[in-house]
């Protein structure tokens, strides 16, 4: 599978589970959904904003990083973009509940920045071994 292939087919789910998160904002009444409504709300969300995040980071590398491996540039992409999903998502459940507060926020963030830093030691130690 060729970058543009890569892209174009994370774009289409992102768009799709873009499509998918808006009907269920249309056409799912949360009142009387009960935890199906809610729970398919997040997870289409979830999934849009990982997609969005995955996309922009890979084109991003690509125009950047001449010098990096697609391979390596796709894997990068796809944890941050999953790491700021969750962020955005822990965000976004934290007001629905009405905790979510500056300082947790900056705990939250924390937590995202030691789980990628560890990703990133872990990643470089095992380029230096090989």
């Amino acid at each position: 599978m060729s970058v543009k292939q890569y892209i174009l087919f994370l774009a289409s789910g992102t768009a799709l589970t873009a499509c998918a998160w808006f009907i269920v904002l249309i056409s799912i009444n949360p009142v009387s959904s009960g935890v199906f409504g809610f729970l398919a709300f997040y997870v289409a969300l979830f999934l849009a904003l990982m997609g969005f995040f995955s996309t922009i980071a890979t084109i991003l590398r690509i125009i950047r990083k001449k010098h990096v491996t697609t391979e390596a540039m796709i894997k990068v992409s796809l944890r941050q973009g999953l790491l700021l999903a969750i962020l955005f998502e822990g965000a976004l459940i934290l007001v629905s509940k009405g905790y979510l507060s500056i300082p947790l926020l900056l705990l939250l963030i924390l937590i995202i920045s030691i789980i990628e830093f560890i990703a990133l030691s872990f990643e470089t130690g095992s380029h230096k071994s090989s």
